[in-house]
């Protein structure tokens, strides 16, 4: 036997065996573990190349150059002749809804009748007369002519109503005088007009909207120091037919 021999035993077909072994040599220790360097730092990582170039700016093409023309010197030359100016165009209306539109027609003018003397009287009524010029009440149109010219006076005194008297051109073109109330018969007017010679419209009518009967007195009266005299007035020639 082995000293410190290991055993061991076994069987081959019923029979058993004992096989003695020797020991195992001790281990040799392990030597120690060193530590490794650091390892150096990775160098950083380049950008990423473009996967594509970028594309150029396309320059404008250059322009044809124009063909050089030599002029031939046979026959020198001749420039070509000039192109007619383009009329101009005719002005239009800007904006349209602004430009002038036709002149209106005339209005026929309703008289009442005419004065024919100095120191006549008329009488009428303007209830529900017609309105074509003055105030808003209806008026009465009469119609002179003055032969010289003069002063004329236009009393209202003793109407009903209170009365404005006015003093157009004929066709009441143009108003030349206006009388409202007067210091002798307060609400009645008294028109005092120096006129020329010519044809001329007198209105009477109410003040605002005030109708009704009225006493008109035409007087001519020589206030000129020349000493000119004031012809009597002349009955109006008749209106052309319409």
């Amino acid at each position: 036997h082995w000293p410190h021999a290991s055993s061991a035993m076994f069987s081959n077909w019923g029979m058993f065996y004992r096989l003695d072994m020797p020991p195992l040599p001790p281990l040799a220790p392990l030597p120690p573990l060193t530590p490794s360097p650091p390892s150096p730092p990775s160098p950083p990582l380049a950008p990423p190349s473009p996967l594509r170039s970028p594309v150029p700016p396309m320059l404008p093409p250059s322009p044809p150059s124009s063909p050089l023309v030599v002029p031939s010197p046979s026959s020198p030359a001749v420039p070509p002749p000039p192109s007619p100016p383009t009329p101009p165009s005719p002005p239009m209306p800007w904006p349209p809804s602004l430009a002038s539109p036709p002149p209106a027609a005339p209005q026929r003018l309703f008289r009442t009748g005419s004065i024919r003397s100095c120191g006549e009287t008329v009488r009428g009524d303007t209830t529900k007369a017609a309105r074509q010029t003055g105030t808003p009440a209806g008026e009465h149109i009469y119609a002179f002519t003055v032969a010289a010219a003069g002063t004329i006076v236009f009393d209202t005194c003793g109407s009903g109503l209170d009365t404005v008297v006015s003093v157009f051109t004929s066709g009441l073109a143009k108003k030349v005088a206006q009388g409202d109330d007067s210091i002798a018969c307060g609400k009645q007017a008294i028109l005092t007009a120096s006129l020329d010679a010519g044809a001329y419209d007198l209105v009477v009518e109410g003040y605002y909207k005030s109708e009704g009967t009225y006493t008109l007195t035409v007087g001519c009266s020589n206030l000129y120091s020349d000493g000119a005299r004031i012809g009597p007035l002349s009955s109006p020639a008749a209106p052309p037919p319409p």
